[in-house]
């Protein structure tokens, strides 16, 4: 019987897979957390939070994360009127997919899936575009797509 990997090895293999799966989309820079900036785009962040946790046997319990993948596509003063807008709401068709056609994170580091994510654990369940301030004034907005995806797991407990 294979083991079950453990919650911060799951975590660490999770933020790998949303990495690579995000540059079959668009690729260009990207980091596993989402407090960061820069100034060129677009780029990728990411942010995972526990959602719940729930006892299933003796030795197992289920988690379910709260993944928010976010694409910055770029700031609102870049480019012709309705550009950004334009390739975000592409985006917004195309990035659900990217993970819906990989329900267990399967990418070019785990060819058949991350260890541990149920059959049936990943869900797109909204993407949306947004303007959101960048450098944390409102003079400086910027265009991303933004997709949560609640991801299930199971995880050994001793």
């Amino acid at each position: 019987m294979a083991t079950t990997p453990n919650y911060s090895t799951i975590i660490a293999n999770i933020r790998t897979a949303l990495l690579e799966i995000e540059a079959t989309v668009v690729s260009c820079d990207a980091v596993p957390y989402s407090f960061h900036r820069q100034g060129l785009f677009p780029f990728w962040t990411n942010a995972i939070n526990v959602a719940n946790f729930a006892k299933r046997a003796d030795k197992f319990m289920t988690c379910t994360l709260q993944v928010q993948v976010v694409h910055h596509v770029g700031l609102m003063t870049g480019g012709l009127d309705g550009e950004l807008e334009k390739s975000a709401q592409e985006l917004a068709l195309e990035l659900p997919l990217a993970f819906i056609e990989r329900p267990r994170l399967k990418c070019a580091s785990f060819p058949t899936h991350v260890d541990g994510i149920e059959p049936m654990g990943l869900t797109v369940t909204s993407c949306n575009l947004a303007n959101v301030s960048f450098n944390g004034s409102e003079t400086t907005r910027a265009v991303v797509c933004e997709l949560a995806i609640p991801i299930l797991f199971l995880v050994n407990i001793k």
